[in-house]
């Protein structure tokens, strides 16, 4: 289609030529006829292409700038969404990072009470740790809850159902062992979902 615009002009000059060297030459024949007609098509052809290059000519700057600022304008919003999507990467890592602290300050915290658990030797101390690690469940719950994961909260509380029960008779070394699996299903829980929500 556009080489037919292209050429339409031309051609449009072109025929009116040859009409008007048709209509000055009364009897329409000879060689005199043919020699005009070749020059007016020609001179038809060489100023369509004048007009063209002199158009063209005018036109290329304007164009190029147009053409130009374009291509600036989407280039600017190219770089102004990498530079947004850039800083949200940033400040969600930066996020990511604060939580992995938090979270390992918590997870060591399970670590103090499992080493605290191995020094103790009497039923009241037993009582006081499982106060603590009731505190301690319900702080990561919380921390948890807090960052939007509900049902992830939920799961680290009800961890410690997984635990194997300890047979035999219970005394204060099936005492320790007991609190000392609920708190490692707790721990483990912890790990998978901090390895799940923070890489």
């Amino acid at each position: 289609m556009a080489f037919f615009k292209a050429r339409l002009v031309p051609l449009v000059i072109a025929i009116t030529g040859l009409l008007i060297s048709y209509l000055y030459n009364p009897l329409h024949v000879g060689l005199d006829f043919l020699l005009r007609s070749v020059v007016v098509v020609s001179l038809s052809y060489g100023v369509a292409f004048v007009g063209a290059l002199l158009f063209n000519t005018v036109r290329a700057p304007w164009r190029l700038d147009e053409e130009n600022g374009q291509l600036i304008d989407e280039w600017e919003k190219k770089a102004q969404t990498a530079e947004t999507t850039l800083a949200e990467l940033k400040d969600h890592k930066e996020e990511n990072r604060r939580h992995q602290k938090e979270f390992a300050e918590l997870m060591q915290s399970g670590v103090n009470l499992s080493i605290d658990l191995t020094t103790y030797q009497a039923a009241t101390q037993f009582d006081a740790w499982d106060v603590r690690c009731q505190e301690w469940v319900a702080i990561v719950k919380k921390a948890l809850s807090e960052l939007g994961y509900d049902a992830d909260a939920v799961a680290f509380e009800r961890a410690g159902d997984n635990a194997v029960p300890v047979a035999g008779v219970m005394d204060v070394r099936n005492w320790r062992e007991e609190r000392r699996r609920v708190l490692k299903q707790h721990e483990i829980e912890l790990a998978a979902i901090v390895r799940r929500r923070l890489p």
